[in-house]
């Protein structure tokens, strides 16, 4: 099956908050929508979205979306 889900999942694994940052990036959410909808602060949310990006193999979170969606 060729999902987004089935396609995160044959991704590098990726922890729960990891997961939870790329489903906020894949709605298109930028850092500071991050950040409010986890509740974490601005400088988290850019620090696991770069993590994220980078463990994904990716540079850019137009790179994933294509990458995912």
């Amino acid at each position: 099956m060729n999902t987004p889900i089935a396609k995160r999942k044959k991704a590098r694994k990726l922890t729960p908050r990891q997961e939870q940052v790329l489903n906020c990036i894949l709605q298109g959410m930028n850092n500071m929508q991050i950040s409010q909808a986890l509740e974490i602060t601005y400088g988290t949310a850019k620090v696991m979205s770069s993590k994220t990006l980078k463990k994904l193999g990716v540079k850019t979170k137009n790179e994933a979306l294509a990458k995912f969606l």
